[in-house]
């Protein structure tokens, strides 16, 4: 059990944590025809990246690792609040996004 450990072992842990980027892919689908319409043999995406802490969840596990592992994660938040999320799509995505019937049309 991870608790049983001394506290300088589960410190060591907490530290091992690094930033990773988390990426998600939307394809284009016929759920989503309505908004992004699908044009025969030029499939299209939307990749997004971000960066996160993969050790966030950690802290709502109990308050002993919370009040250990909080401040060690807290040293990374402001490098990932420097770190916009980033959007890789195609023309034909874009346009999905972008037209006046368009997801980011009310932002």
């Amino acid at each position: 059990r991870f608790l049983d450990l001394p506290p300088e072992l589960r410190v060591m842990v907490y530290e091992s944590f690094t930033l990773v980027s988390w990426r998600r892919t939307l394809h284009q689908s016929n759920e989503l025809a309505d908004i992004w319409s699908i044009t025969p043999g030029q499939p299209s995406s939307i990749l997004l990246i971000r960066k996160s802490h993969p050790g966030i969840g950690l802290l709502t596990t109990c308050r002993l690792i919370n009040t250990e592992a909080g401040p060690i994660f807290e040293r990374s938040w402001p490098e990932l609040e420097q770190q916009p999320a980033r959007f890789i799509l195609d023309l034909h995505a874009f346009w999905a996004l972008t037209d006046s019937e368009g997801w980011l049309v009310n932002c």
